[in-house]
């Protein structure tokens, strides 16, 4: 995943190292998901079940999410496998979490399933909240799972949002409550920060984001008097400035 969002920012990974990590890694999840699919039919087969129920678990949408990214030049090793999941996730999408309904938008809509994006995305934002001080964002329990991080959530929901060309104000107010947040919150990991560094640096159609090139110098007042106070040239992406 963390692979894909470079990728998806455009950053050179042509080098035979980091092509080796790729190659490498997507070699290991799809075996795995194709060890897991064939669990799965025996266990459903024991239990005289059909592969129609609910069948996919929050592990199989994650594999789904990180290997949209390499759909292109990384070919399906099993595409009944793969084929499978994908219903499920198509087909069972509202059983799951917010953060799971923004994922499974995204992959639907990278596999060319767009009817059903738009539905979920439309779902999505009519469940959203909007204040006027702290943005939009999503009332959700918060728990230990990876599925449960606030951060990672909203960091994806800017991503959907993004990639499927709503309206730019929507994705800046989305925006807003992650910056908001970290005004009284430390984000708590690295694969936090990591995210919601992606969903800042992203933009609809690969516009340039003015958030992050906006290098206007700081001007500081006091009562009725402007004080002229030079500063050092503000840091690229972070704006800070000494």
């Amino acid at each position: 995943e963390g692979l894909g969002h470079l990728r998806k920012l455009g950053v050179n990974q042509e080098n035979n190292e980091s092509s080796n990590i790729v190659k490498k890694s997507i070699n290991f999840i799809d075996q795995e998901i194709i060890e897991s699919y064939r669990n799965l039919k025996d266990r459903v087969a024991r239990a005289k079940r059909s592969l129609d129920d609910k069948n996919i678990r929050s592990l199989d949408l994650h594999y789904l999410y990180a290997r949209s990214y390499f759909l292109d030049d990384y070919k399906i090793r099993h595409s009944e496998v793969y084929n499978y999941y994908l219903g499920q996730a198509e087909k069972y999408w509202i059983d799951f979490s917010l953060y799971e309904q923004a994922m499974i938008c995204l992959i639907l809509n990278r596999n060319d399933k767009t009817q059903v994006a738009d539905e979920i995305l439309r779902s999505l934002k009519e469940r959203s909240i909007l204040h006027e001080e702290l943005g939009r964002y999503w009332k959700t329990n918060r728990g230990y799972g990876w599925n449960q991080h606030p951060i990672e959530m909203q960091s994806v929901m800017i991503e959907l949002f993004a990639e499927l060309n709503e309206d730019q104000a929507v994705i800046d107010e989305l925006r807003i409550w992650l910056l908001k947040n970290k005004q009284t919150n430390s984000w708590k990991t690295t694969k936090s920060t990591a995210a919601a560094i992606y969903a800042l640096m992203i933009n609809k159609d690969g516009a340039s984001n003015s958030w992050l090139t906006d290098n206007q110098q700081v001007q500081i007042s006091y009562g009725s008097n402007n004080a002229t106070v030079d500063f050092d040239k503000a840091q690229e992406g972070t704006l800070y400035v000494k």
